[in-house]
Parts: structure tokens; C-alpha cells; sequence
């Protein structure tokens, strides 16, 4: 009886990775020796007791808000617990310290979750040629804070883009000869800005094609041309008309009124009416779109060889909300964010106090028991043709070199070991 490959490749940064041998290169993080994790213990308990006592609705800090700060506080330091890991053959240990495995805030646990998405295209792009394409869907800025703390909402507008755009493969595959494709995506719910505004949005990866399966049981993947400028501007203007309409029917019926964490959303900017009438202009950029607020990108496309850009790709779209290397806190107390990506009339050093400072991270935290990463198509978790396009990889056996050559002899930490199953992620 045939037994079924391992799993433990799932998580690997390369496949079989997790059963080489340590890594000579690698040092334990020591994130309390972080920008970051000096202001969260600075302020974050001043923080809440200030939200707490100043807000108009009588409401307290989530729970899972300050979990969440508490969590990161103890993230990857050994005084909070840790694992010893012994090589079976030469006997030397190491410690791992313990991960917090939450999903807002810690950018060492936010940047694992990378992975998962990486590794389903090193599967099938390396069994198929099977080109990356991405996508980034944004709503007008009324409907982003609408959508801060609605996660069903969220579920439905994110429905509203995957069946546009699934709807648009099929016909072109359709044109191809091909009745019954199967699209399939990645998508990825960012919550952030690169200015720390709370600014939910969809990251998006795509096949640049279908996948059909043949008489004989086995899939085949049909590769389709990218999309043209009046296609992008088409399907935006149809995400746009149908996202409208849904708002509009949950004021009528009043099912958006109520918010799952007053408190947070109370500290969001004030917003505008989504039936404003906003001006219609459309962006004269190769592959984009902007109508009346919503926003269509699909100008990114990488072939199935160059495995290092879908890797950047996949880092991008499951980026941590808050890059450390552009932090810094100034002797005045002051701190200070370098943005990456200016806009017009935006300065390129934000400065913010600290309590102002811990307000934008306590709103890009994600409500629990939501997923951030949802796969589509092909990828969904239930999806006929998933065992075919995204097959199981059998793990190596782990070997020891011996006390010579066994990189635990060198007196370094190895690598860590593959991370569980990520909260969140189906």
C-alpha cells in the first residue's frame, strides 16, 4: 500500500530545505535590540489606558489588540521559553526561542507567512509553465474604513473582484478553444499603507492562464494573453458598479451599520459617503485603472524561470505593515518613518508622537479568526483539481555530516524549524 508524502516541506523557503543540514549563517533575532520593540514597551500599556479613558463611546481596547502587543513583546526571547533542538548524531543543541504566530504586528512571524504562497508557485510553476501575474484591487477611501472591522463585508467585495476577474480568464480561454478552464489565485488582504494608514486592499496572484484537465485525468495548463488596457478599465469599472451596489443595498437593509470594534474604528479619520459621486478619471498607465475611487494594477507579470522575482513578488504582498530598517526615534522622543513611495505633496519623513504613533499600529492589527491569505479557483481548499496542480513533495531523510563537517560543531544556532500551520491561513 502506497504511503502519502510527508508535509513537512510545506513551509520550507526552498523545497527540502527543512531537511538539510543547519545553516553555518544563521544567529538568533534578538528583537527587544529593535526600534520597534522599544517603543511597543514604552508605550503600549500608556496607550491603552489613554484609549480607554478618553474615548467618547465607552468602549475599551479589544482584547486581541493588546494580546497582540503582549505577544510580540515576548516573540523570539529565550527568557520567555524556548525549544532545545539536538542533532541525533553528533549531540549538540541549540535554542530556539518561542514565536508568537500572530499575524498584525511581529515582523519576523508576518514575513513566514510568505512561504505557504511561495511555495505553492515553486510547485506548479516548476511542473508547468506557469506565469505570475499580480494584481491589486483598491476601494475608494470611504469604503476602506467601511471595511476595516467588517469582515464579512470584506469577504463579499473580495468575491466581487476574484469573480470579475475569473470571469474575464474564462473568456479568453473560451477564444483559446478551451470550454471548461479552471482560474486560480492567491490573494493576500493588506490592511496598511506605505504611510501606516489603515488602508484595506487585496494583493493578488494570478496564473497568466487556466488550467483544464484532459480526458486521461491530467491537467494542463493553457497559457492566455495579459490583459489590455480596455480590458482593465472593463473589469474595473464592473468591480467598481457592482461593489456600489452591494453598499447600497446593506444601508437600505442596514446590515453595515454595526462594526465589530467601535473603539478602533472611532480613531479612523472621518470618512466620505461611497455615493458621493466622485469624479470619474481613469489613470493613463499601462495596465491600470482608476475609476471613482476604485483602483485596478495589473501591470506585473513573471515568467515561470525566474523563481528569485516571484520570491520578491510573494515577500512583497506579505510584507510586515511596518519595515524596521525605516524606523528610527529621534532624542526628543519624536518618531520618525522613512516612506518608500511618495505621493504628491507628501513629505518623505513622517514624524509622529509616540501615542500617535502606537494608535496607527493598534489599527493595522487584523480582528482574529479572520483569514488574511485566501486562495481561490485551482487553489481553493475544497477545489477538484487542487491535488493535481499543487501535489505533495516527500521529504529528504536527515543526515549528519559528523563532527567535522556538522554545521552544529561550529558553536552557531541552525536554522529554525519548519513553523506550524499559521492562524488565519485555510
Amino acid at each position: 500500500m502506497a504511503t502519502k508524502p510527508a508535509r513537512s516541506a510545506c513551509f520550507d523557503r526552498s523545497l527540502g530545505a527543512a531537511s538539510g543540514s543547519l545553516s553555518q549563517a544563521y544567529l538568533r533575532r534578538e528583537p527587544e535590540k529593535t526600534v520597534l520593540y522599544d517603543i511597543v514597551r514604552r508605550h503600549y500599556r500608556l496607550f491603552i489606558a489613554d484609549a480607554n479613558e478618553h474615548n467618547p463611546y465607552g468602549y475599551s481596547i479589544p482584547k486581541f489588540v493588546e494580546r497582540e502587543f503582549e505577544s510580540y513583546l515576548s516573540c523570539g526571547r529565550l527568557s520567555e521559553g524556548f525549544v532545545r533542538v539536538a542533532c541525533k548524531s553528533c549531540k549538540q543543541e541549540i535554542l530556539v526561542g518561542l514565536s508568537c504566530k500572530r499575524r498584525g504586528l511581529c515582523p519576523s512571524c508576518c514575513t513566514r507567512r510568505m512561504r505557504t504562497v511561495r511555495r505553492i508557485w515553486s510547485i506548479t510553476s516548476s511542473r508547468r509553465s506557469c506565469r505570475c501575474a499580480s494584481g491589486c484591487c483598491h476601494c475608494p477611501r470611504a469604503i476602506r474604513f467601511r471595511l476595516a472591522y467588517r469582515p464579512a463585508i470584506v469577504s463579499r467585495v473580495l468575491e466581487i473582484f476574484m469573480r470579475t476577474v475569473f470571469a474575464w480568464q474564462r473568456r479568453c480561454a473560451c477564444r483559446l478553444g478551451v470550454k471548461r478552464g479552471h482560474p486560480g489565485s492567491v490573494t493576500s488582504i493588506q490592511r496598511f499603507s506605505s504611510t501606516l494608514s489603515t488602508n484595506v486592499h487585496f494583493h493578488s496572484l494570478f496564473p497568466d492562464g487556466v488550467f483544464t484537465e484532459q480526458p486521461d485525468g491530467t491537467v494542463r495548463f493553457v497559457e492566455i494573453d495579459p490583459p489590455t488596457d480596455a480590458e482593465v478599465e472593463a473589469i474595473t469599472r464592473k468591480i467598481a458598479i457592482r461593489v456600489l451596489r452591494l453598499f447600497q443595498s446593506l444601508d437600505e437593509t442596514g446590515d453595515s451599520a454595526a462594526s465589530s470594534e467601535p473603539l478602533l474604528e472611532s480613531l479612523l479619520p472621518p470618512e466620505k459617503s461611497p455615493h458621493a459621486g466622485e469624479a470619474i478619471e481613469i489613470k493613463k498607465s499601462p495596465r491600470c485603472a482608476l475609476l471613482g475611487g476604485f483602483s485596478i494594477h495589473a501591470n506585473v507579470s513573471i515568467g515561470a524561470d525566474k523563481k528569485d522575482a516571484v520570491e520578491r513578488l510573494c515577500r512583497y504582498i506579505m510584507r510586515p505593515p511596518v519595515a524596521l530598517s525605516r524606523l528610527a526615534q529621534l532624542s526628543n522622543g519624536t518618531i520618525s518613518y522613512r516612506v518608500k513611495n511618495l505621493a504628491p505633496h507628501q513629505p518623505a519623513v513622517l514624524r509622529f508622537e509616540p501615542l500617535v504613533f502606537m494608535r496607527k499600529l493598534a489599527q493595522l492589527i487584523p480582528p482574529p479568526r479572520v483569514h488574511i491569505v485566501r486562495y481561490f479557483g485551482v487553489w481553493a481548499p475544497n477545489a477538484k483539481l487542487r491535488s493535481k496542480v499543487v501535489p505533495l513533495v516527500a521529504a529528504r531523510p536527515v543526515t549528519c555530516a559528523g563532527s567535522q563537517r556538522c554545521v552544529c560543531s561550529s558553536g552557531r544556532a541552525g536554522s529554525r524549524p519548519p513553523p506550524p500551520r499559521s492562524e488565519g491561513n485555510p
